[in-house]
């Protein structure tokens, strides 16, 4: 069955296979990420990556997925999916 569900950002997620990354958004001081799931696929593990401005940058491949403000925009995070 097809529907959103909400997790905690981690540097690792279990998430249904095939699931579409909707977008990241702070949430009482936490970073999580929406996903469109197949609750009937199996799990895969995703790894995540986050980068403050003007932190460096992995060479590894990766995918934007959003940015997030936290603290009254004093600390921004942007995330990234490794490919």
């Amino acid at each position: 069955m097809k529907t959103i569900y909400k997790y905690e950002l981690k540097s690792m997620i279990a998430i249904p296979s095939g699931a579409d990354i909707l977008c990241v958004k702070e949430q009482s001081n936490q970073v999580v990420l929406y996903a469109l799931v197949d609750t009937d696929n199996p799990p895969e593990i995703r790894k995540f990556s986050n980068v403050v401005t003007g932190g460096p940058m992995s060479k590894l491949e990766v995918k934007y997925i959003g940015t997030v403000m936290m603290f009254g925009g004093s600390y921004v995070q942007h995330i990234f999916e490794l490919l």
